[in-house]
């Protein structure tokens, strides 16, 4: 695949050179149809670059945070990946991809975001899903499901879905906490549009532990909803200060533009993508790794985001 979209990524950029230049003389010349036929290729070539190339080439996007009141010693390598969107668009060569990356890597932990599937076959998902076998981080591989997953919009798919994941050695969080041992615990939230989250079994998880809380959800706007789909209550200054929120759903839009952002944002507080400080404490939106709707990117990426964390393993 890499060399087919190396190529691509040659012709896109020659396709835009020349529609540049094209642009260039025929202002100079006061051509107007020379002007439109320029423009008609820039978009073209934009088109091209955005829905063939960029859409294929994942990067890595390193994230160094230190969390907790003394920002100790402990160190974690934590990779998180989300919307791989398997079915219309990707499949099991896809998957095959951010595994090699993530093996490269070599995280102590792994967690996926939810979205998993888009317009899939249920027949096909096992295969496509096949390759996450050959993932053995020292932590393990967490999950939990997105909106997608549950058929928000579409097939309903989570219970093959996460049959799926845990043939391939992933757990599937709901609405539960995991201690990963070394002062870190780790949270993950069902899916808020599928109407699943409740964070009623885990209130006392949050506010009690020491050490660091890693809260995996998919989408971001649980921030914005009340209890207890939403967090309870205000957390303590030393509680926000080790708890790191990771989520997805976002894709930072798929196509952003400059001076407008994001063309197409499904959340209301309107995370995009990246780090945000909140008053429950620093939030990380990844891009996501797959498309919906139009198979597009234009200025956002499919990514890996590898954590390099610092914590204290006792906060109290």
């Amino acid at each position: 695949m890499m060399p087919l979209v190396i190529l691509l990524l040659v012709v896109g950029l020659v396709l835009l050179g020349v529609s540049v230049w094209l642009i260039i003389r025929a202002f100079g010349k006061r051509a107007w149809w020379g002007l439109s036929l320029a423009l008609t290729l820039f978009l073209l070539a934009c088109l091209f670059l955005g829905g063939i190339v960029a859409t294929r080439l994942p990067i890595v996007q390193p994230v160094a945070i230190a969390l907790g009141e003394s920002q100790g010693g402990e160190r974690l390598r934590v990779a998180f990946c989300s919307d791989l969107h398997l079915g219309l668009y990707k499949g099991r060569e896809w998957t095959e991809r951010l595994v090699q990356i993530l093996q490269q890597e070599d995280p102590d932990l792994i967690l996926w975001g939810g979205d998993f599937v888009y317009r899939a076959s249920p027949e096909q998902l096992a295969e496509d899903l096949h390759p996450l076998s050959q993932l053995h981080p020292r932590l393990g591989s967490f999950a939990v499901l997105g909106n997608h997953d549950y058929g928000f919009p579409g097939i309903d798919y989570s219970a093959a879905l996460e049959r799926d994941l845990i043939n391939q050695g992933v757990e599937v969080l709901h609405n539960q906490a995991v201690d990963l041992g070394g002062g870190v615990r780790l949270v993950g939230m069902d899916d808020l549009w599928a109407g699943r989250t409740d964070f009623r079994p885990i209130e006392s998880e949050i506010e009690s532990q020491t050490g660091l809380i890693l809260l995996l959800a998919h989408n971001p706007d649980i921030l914005a909803a009340p209890f207890p789909q939403g967090p309870p209550g205000q957390f303590q200054e030393s509680t926000r200060s080790r708890i790191l929120w990771l989520f997805g759903h976002s894709h930072a839009g798929q196509v952003w533009l400059p001076f407008i952002g994001s063309l197409a944002l499904p959340t209301t507080l309107r995370y995009d993508r990246g780090l945000f400080q909140s008053e429950w404490g620093p939030i990380y939106v990844t891009q996501g790794a797959g498309e919906v709707g139009l198979p597009v990117r234009l200025l956002t990426v499919p990514e890996i985001v590898i954590f390099e964390l610092t914590y204290s393993s006792s906060q109290r």
